[in-house]
Parts: C-alpha cells; sequence; structure tokens
C-alpha cells in the first residue's frame, strides 16, 4: 500500500502563498501601465506608449523620442515667431510711393510699437519698400515668398492664404495686380480689417 506524500507545513504554506519581492514590483508597474520590452523575465520596463510625466513636479521620468523631437522643434521655432501683432502688407510691383507708404507704416507703427510686418517678399515695387522701412525701423518681419516649384500658378494665391493663416490684425494693401486684390477679398471675408491706399492718393 502506497504512503500518501507529508502535508506541508503551515509554515510552508505561507511560503508557497506569499510573492517574492520582485513578484510585488512587477505588479506595481504593471499598474502604473509599464510593460516589459519583451516576454523574458528581468527585461527592462518601459510605459505602454508616450511619455511618463511627473505632473507634480514637472518632470519626466521617461520621454517618448516624438515627444523630444516635438519639444525640441517646438523651442527651435519659437525664436522665429515675432511676439507681437502681425500687419500684412501688399501692393505691386510698379507702386514706387515711398512717402506714402513710409508715412503709412510710421502711423502704424506708432500705434503697434510692437508690430510685426508680413508681406509677400516681392523684389520691387511696394512691398520692396516696405521691407526696407521694416530693416530701417528694426521691426520684424515675415516674407511669404510664393512656392512656384509646389504650387506652379497657383503659388502666388497659396502664399495670400499662408499669409492670412498668420492672423494679421490688419492688411494694408497698395495699388497691384489681382493677387493683390485677392488677398484684400479673402482678409474681408476672414473680417480682418483692410486699409487700401489708392493711385490718386486716397
Amino acid at each position: 500500500m502506497k504512503k500518501s506524500p507529508p502535508c506541508p507545513s503551515r509554515r510552508s504554506l505561507r511560503i508557497t502563498k506569499s510573492k517574492s519581492p520582485s513578484s510585488h514590483l512587477l505588479d506595481e508597474l504593471a499598474l502604473h501601465g509599464y510593460r516589459p520590452l519583451d516576454d523574458n523575465p528581468g527585461s527592462s520596463w518601459r510605459p505602454r506608449s508616450g511619455s511618463q510625466v511627473n505632473h507634480r513636479a514637472l518632470t519626466a521620468a521617461m520621454i517618448d523620442s516624438r515627444d523630444f523631437l516635438n519639444a525640441k522643434k517646438l523651442v527651435e521655432t519659437q525664436v522665429l515667431l515675432p511676439p507681437g501683432p502681425r500687419i500684412a502688407f501688399a501692393g505691386g510691383a510698379d507702386c514706387n510711393d515711398h512717402r506714402r507708404i513710409g508715412d503709412t507704416l510710421d502711423k502704424v507703427h506708432a500705434k503697434h510699437p510692437d508690430m510685426a510686418l508680413i508681406h509677400g517678399a516681392g523684389p520691387k515695387g511696394a512691398e520692396r519698400i516696405a521691407a526696407c522701412w521694416a530693416d530701417n525701423r528694426k521691426v520684424p518681419q515675415v516674407a511669404f515668398k510664393p512656392e512656384r516649384t509646389r504650387h506652379k500658378n497657383a503659388a502666388p494665391f497659396k502664399r495670400n492664404d499662408a499669409m492670412l493663416e498668420a492672423l494679421p490684425i490688419g492688411v494694408i494693401v497698395f495699388p497691384g495686380s489681382g493677387i493683390v486684390e485677392n488677398l484684400a477679398d479673402k482678409a474681408r471675408k476672414m473680417g480682418i480689417p483692410v486699409w487700401r491706399f489708392a493711385k490718386d492718393g486716397a
């Protein structure tokens, strides 16, 4: 007759049922949303997704690479974003009224000393005069050049859209082509004030 195996003592039962310290640690990590890098025991642990941020201390224990790159890009571009109100300017290549353009921009600058000028980067005419004014007055300026390689014939109109996406508080319009009129029309539809200056000085 076979003998029954000896019953384990109460002490051995307590040891069997209790978890090891490492098991408690794994459970704690799992509760905080961590998972192993692979299925092998003892492998490194990481967050399930994104960065794990300590909001009380405003620090991050583990930073996701995408979050890191996005934050780095944001910091780098902050230097390129003038903080003041944006004033858009547009005018044709045949408009060379230096005095009236300068006087108009001086009046706007007096009202908004921290302004930034945005324009279409025309190589001559009204927009070139406005760019020189900004240089002389040390006013930050953002030049929106048409992306002709990308947009072909629609490049000037896409440029107008990009200028208005910068949300200027107003648009100064001197005489020019249909592209200038397109900017003025789109600005009005968006509710952006348009200050128009005609050839006759009005």
